[in-house]
C-alpha cells in the first residue's frame, strides 16, 4: 500500500486541507481529513508537504507526442505516447486517429487495443475516430483526400470488428445519412462529437436529439460564431446539457475567448484538450500528423496549407495556462480535466475523482501547479527529488 498524506486534496468536487489518501493495489482505498488514516502496514508513505492531490489528468483528444503518432499503426509508439503521457500528469487517455485510408485506421485501432493490454504508461480507454466522416470544407489538418460518407457500414469496415475499443467518435452532423449514424453509435454506447463541420444551429440540434454530446475543440474546425448565422457554435451555448472541448494553447482561442466559453457554459461542461500531434514535447521541427506534413515554428503547428494542426502542449501546460494566464478559478480549471472528460465518455464510475473504490490515478502538484509526482493503476510513475 502507499499512503500519500500531508496534502491539500482535490477530490473532484472541492479542495480540502489535511488530507491523506491510501491507495491499496491499483484502488483508492481512503481519503481521510484531519487526521493521519489508519496506515501501519503502508509500503511506502509520500509526504506530499502541502502540496495539492488531484485526480490524474484525462486526455480526450490527443494524437501524438515525443515523436509518436497513434497513426504510425504499432504498439511501440501507442507505448511510446502512453509512457510520456504518463511522466507529464496525463494518467488517462483516448488516442486519437485522423482521417486516413480505411486500413491505417484499422491498423492504429488494433495497435492500440494490444497497447491496452500492456498497460505501459497512461491508461488507454479506447479509440478516439476523429474523422473519417466530416465536411471536407472545414477539414482543417485533416486529409480530404480520405474523407468518407457517413453510413454505418463504413463505420463497421474502419473498426474491423473491434467495436468495443471505440468510445468517441467525431463526425459532422449535416452530411447526408449521418444522423442515422450518430444513433447507431450511441445505441452502442459511444460518445458522439459535432467537429470540422459546417453545421447550422437547426441541424446541430437534430444532431443533439439523435445523440451528439460534445462539441469537438470549440470554435476550431467550424463556422465561426456570426450574429445572422449562429451555427454549431451558438448551438453549443444555448443547449446547457452539450460539453464542449477546447484547446487552451493561447494559440487556438484567444483568452478572454476562452473565458467566454467557461463563463457561459460553466464548470460542469468544459473540458480541456490538447489536440496533441508528434511534436508535442519536442518543440520547432518537421513532423507527420496522419499523411500530411506539419511544420512547428514558435510553438505553432500548421499543415503546408497553412491550417493550424492540433498543439504541442500537455495537459500539465494546459492547466497552467488556463488558471496562470486565462485567470478561470483552480478548482474549476480542474474539474475540466478530471470530472467533466470522465463524464463525457461514460467512465466516470471508476476514474476522475479521489474517492473510495476508484482507481488510484493521482497527481500531486506544487505552488506553480507542476505536476511532480503522478501514480497510474497505484503505480507510481514519476517523483520529482
Amino acid at each position: 500500500m502507499i499512503l500519500i498524506k500531508n496534502v491539500s486534496c482535490f477530490d473532484g468536487t472541492g479542495i480540502v486541507e489535511n488530507a491523506s489518501v491510501l491507495v491499496s493495489g491499483s484502488k483508492i482505498r481512503s481519503l481521510t481529513i484531519g487526521q493521519l488514516c489508519d496506515c501501519g502496514d503502508a509500503d511506502m508513505v509520500i509526504d506530499g508537504k502541502g502540496k495539492l492531490l488531484t485526480p490524474g489528468f484525462i486526455d480526450i483528444h490527443i494524437h501524438g507526442c515525443g515523436g509518436h503518432d497513434v497513426m504510425d499503426g504499432t504498439t511501440q509508439a501507442i507505448n511510446a505516447i502512453a509512457q510520456i503521457a504518463a511522466q507529464n500528469g496525463t494518467t488517462s487517455f483516448l488516442p486519437t486517429t485522423v482521417t486516413m485510408p480505411p486500413e491505417n485506421t484499422s491498423r492504429a485501432v488494433r495497435a492500440v487495443k494490444s497497447s491496452m493490454a500492456m498497460r505501459a504508461g497512461a491508461n488507454i480507454l479506447g479509440v478516439h475516430l476523429e474523422g473519417p466522416f466530416i465536411n471536407k470544407d472545414r477539414k482543417g489538418a485533416q486529409n480530404e483526400k480520405y474523407i468518407l460518407k457517413p453510413s454505418i457500414p463504413a463505420f463497421e469496415s474502419i473498426i474491423g470488428g473491434e467495436l468495443p475499443m471505440i468510445k468517441r467518435v467525431t463526425l459532422a452532423p449535416e452530411i447526408e445519412n449521418c444522423l442515422e449514424l450518430i444513433r447507431y453509435l450511441r445505441e452502442k454506447d459511444i460518445c458522439v462529437s459535432a467537429g470540422h463541420t459546417c453545421a447550422s444551429a437547426e441541424e446541430f440540434a437534430e444532431a443533439v436529439r439523435a445523440g451528439v454530446t460534445l462539441c469537438t475543440h470549440l470554435f476550431n474546425g467550424m463556422n465561426p460564431l456570426h450574429h445572422r448565422d449562429p451555427g454549431i457554435i451558438a448551438g453549443a451555448f444555448l443547449n446547457d446539457d452539450i460539453y464542449t472541448e477546447f484547446i487552451p494553447d493561447l494559440i487556438h482561442i484567444d483568452k478572454d475567448v476562452l473565458k467566454l466559453i467557461v463563463k457561459i457554459k460553466g464548470e460542469d461542461r468544459c473540458i480541456l484538450i490538447t489536440d496533441a500531434l508528434s511534436a508535442a514535447c519536442l518543440g520547432d521541427g518537421i513532423f507527420d500528423l496522419g499523411s500530411q506534413r506539419v511544420t512547428v515554428r514558435d510553438g505553432i503547428a500548421r499543415t503546408d496549407s497553412g491550417s493550424l494542426a492540433g498543439s504541442i502542449i500537455m495537459l500539465n501546460r494546459a492547466v497552467k495556462n488556463m488558471v496562470l494566464k486565462v485567470g478561470v478559478d483552480l478548482k474549476a480549471v480542474l474539474k475540466m480535466v478530471t470530472v467533466n472528460p470522465a463524464k463525457v465518455i461514460g467512465v466516470d464510475g471508476f476514474k476522475g475523482m479521489i474517492r473510495e473504490g476508484y482507481d488510484a490515478d493521482l497527481n500531486l502538484l506544487d505552488e506553480n501547479l507542476d505536476v511532480v509526482m503522478s501514480t497510474v493503476m497505484g503505480e507510481v510513475v514519476q517523483k520529482a527529488d
